[in-house]
């Protein structure tokens, strides 16, 4: 019994690395996602925040650093300057298809 037990552990553990292996999010998903949640779009380093009124706003992305070197997550963090020289931080974990925000600072700036 406890054997059975055993193996159906290390078969759902092994199930549960091996989805987060293929479902870890992209670069493309995290502009996506920011893009949802900040109405942020960046197409290569040109980025702006689009506003209701159809009129766009131009952003400076200042720094990007994306550590994907991982099998399970993976890690992006995004500098921005808005046109007020506002300085804008977002850095999130990537796992299951989903961003969790680590560090969000200066984003009522958005």
């Amino acid at each position: 019994m406890k054997n059975w037990k055993k193996k159906l552990l290390h078969i759902s553990l092994f199930l549960l690395l091996l989805t987060a292996a293929l479902y870890r999010p992209s670069n493309e998903d995290f502009n996506k996602w920011l893009s949802t949640n900040f109405n942020v779009v960046c197409h290569g380093p040109d980025c702006y925040h689009k506003e209701m009124s159809e009129t766009n706003i131009p952003i400076v992305q200042t720094g990007s650093f994306e550590k994907s070197g991982y099998l399970f997550f993976s890690t992006i963090q995004r500098n921005f300057e808005t046109s007020e020289g506002k300085h804008v931080i977002i850095k999130v974990i990537g796992i299951y298809g989903r961003f969790i925000p680590i560090v969000e600072e200066n984003t009522q700036y958005l």
